[in-house]
């Protein structure tokens, strides 16, 4: 019932990420990656930033390839600890196949459930990983059988799928007021910085700036509380 729940919870991205998948098969080839390395990256990476950068950086230097990818992915190690103090008691081998499957889009629906009151459970997270790992790989597989005879205005328009997805899931953390401070700041740091760094680097660094400057505005935000307080009781 659990898993059912998250799939059903996680259909709305499918078509999405199902979409973009399609977008990478079909400029992989032009990239210089082969299908079968393609197929193999969605099977094996499954994380379409770090995928996406890779096409840009495909016949460039091979050290600039593995440093950027690896900065854009390390997001999820950050998910998959906050998803496994969350989780009941589960063997290693579990909850490594877990943080396989972890994407933006499980972890920000468990993150909203358990807002909600919900347990996130094992099966839940599982139907959310097949709901999103599916669609992206067999759109790879049909991005690349549709290559040759996909327009590239159509390529171009598609890609613009990609950043409404982090926008909805954006939209779906922001619950409170500091998470709202703390998205804009990262957004606008975003944009400043991609006139200064390579493609990717700005998301990474003002990713990590934003989560920094979190847990200070929380910080700030427990302390007023008490003073509140104490003018309340005089």
């Amino acid at each position: 019932m659990k898993l059912m729940r998250g799939i059903v919870d996680s259909l709305p991205f499918s078509l999405t990420v199902g979409t973009l998948g399609v977008v990478f098969g079909a400029t992989a080839g032009s990239a210089g990656l082969g299908n079968l390395t393609a197929i193999l990256m969605s099977l094996l990476v499954f994380s379409g930033s770090a995928q996406f950068a890779a096409l840009g950086l495909w016949r460039q230097n091979a050290t600039a390839l593995l440093l950027t990818t690896t900065l854009l992915s390390t997001r999820f190690l950050l998910m998959s600890a906050s998803l496994a103090a969350r989780l009941p008691r589960i063997p290693t081998w579990l909850r490594t196949l877990l943080g396989f499957g972890v994407t933006d889009e499980s972890y920000a629906l468990s993150v909203t459930r358990g807002a909600k009151g919900a347990q996130v459970s094992v099966p839940y997270l599982a139907g959310c990983m097949l709901a999103i790992y599916v669609p992206w790989v067999l759109g790879t597989g049909l991005g690349i059988a549709l290559g040759p005879v996909i327009p590239t205005a159509w390529v171009d328009y598609l890609t613009v799928c990609f950043p409404l997805v982090f926008l909805i899931l954006t939209i779906l953390c922001t619950d409170t007021l500091p998470k709202a401070v703390v998205a804009l700041i990262g957004a606008s740091l975003s944009v400043v910085m991609a006139l200064y760094l390579p493609p990717g680097w700005n998301v990474v660094a003002a990713g990590l700036a934003a989560s920094l400057i979190g847990p200070l505005i929380e910080s700030a935000k427990l302390h007023r509380r008490p003073a509140e307080r104490r003018l309340g009781d005089e």
